[in-house]
């Protein structure tokens, strides 16, 4: 068995014979499993355990990049202890601007999801934003 170092955890890749299909668990041991495998957050009984992008074009993906060419207002949200932190804060160095950067202290990235504080900053954050730019 392989295993892959990714951004929310380690994922286990499991050796098949060519031609067979291996199903991975992308939420086991990552950060994100705590949310998506509670039924009082980010549980669903209809959740499918299924990569939706096909993972050759996703590592063609640069979107710190393409914000470059960004010519609207932009808001970036993201949490003191968030794993995507340092992406976020890349994304915002990199476009032009006009710009606003919100740092919700404390929250995790999952946290924003579904924790009303955080909740409630975020859309206020929003609302602001929007006000102003729209």
């Amino acid at each position: 068995m392989k295993e892959l170092h990714l951004l929310s955890g380690v994922l286990a890749v499991a050796a098949v014979a060519p031609g067979e299909a291996a199903r991975l668990d992308l939420i086991k041991g990552s950060l994100g499993e705590a949310y998506y495998r509670n039924p009082d957050r980010g549980a669903s009984a209809n959740y499918a355990t299924a990569v939706s992008w096909a993972q050759i074009e996703w590592h063609k993906f640069t979107p710190t990049e393409i914000i470059k060419g960004l010519h609207k207002p932009y808001l970036v949200i993201t949490s003191e202890n968030s794993f995507t932190r340092q992406g976020s804060e890349e994304m915002y160095n990199n476009a032009p601007g006009p710009k606003e950067f919100h740092l919700v202290k404390e929250a995790t990235h999952f946290d924003m999801y579904d924790i009303e504080i955080y909740v409630d900053e975020n859309m206020n954050t929003v609302l602001e934003f929007l006000s102003k730019y729209l």
